[in-house]
């Protein structure tokens, strides 16, 4: 399972905030989401995202922002970024330094229930 030994693994936790307050990136190659909570908890905690540009994380990493997102599959380019933020820790991590920021004011409860209503009345009114 771990053929690297900078890499951990860790099969469920309830307390995922522990994790991204101590991780340098929360990398998120998935193929579908209905919308990323977990990129958004990452950017409250300061930790950016590299994700695929699907939706769901369209909307939840915002690009240079709280994360990068790639063209789908595309490997080699989030392999050369990973390199990059190994090569110049400081500089990577400065990059995002606003990510919690971003997030905070984009998810709050408040906004975020705003939107919904915004939606569906918006809807009602057709």
């Amino acid at each position: 399972m771990n053929d690297f030994s900078f890499v951990k693994y860790f099969s469920h936790t309830s307390n995922p905030q522990e994790y991204f307050q101590h991780a340098d990136l929360h990398l998120f190659l998935t193929h579908r989401d209905g919308f990323g909570n977990v990129a958004i908890e990452a950017a409250c905690c300061g930790t950016p995202t590299f994700c695929y540009d699907i939706s769901g994380l369209k909307d939840s990493v915002e690009q240079h922002v709280s994360g990068l997102r790639f063209d789908f599959r595309n490997f080699d380019q989030v392999a050369a970024a990973i390199d990059q933020a190994m090569i110049d820790k400081r500089e990577f991590i400065k990059r995002f330094n606003q990510a919690p920021t971003w997030a905070k004011s984009n998810f709050n409860s408040y906004e975020v229930w705003d939107r919904y209503l915004e939606f569906y009345l918006k809807d009602s009114k057709k």
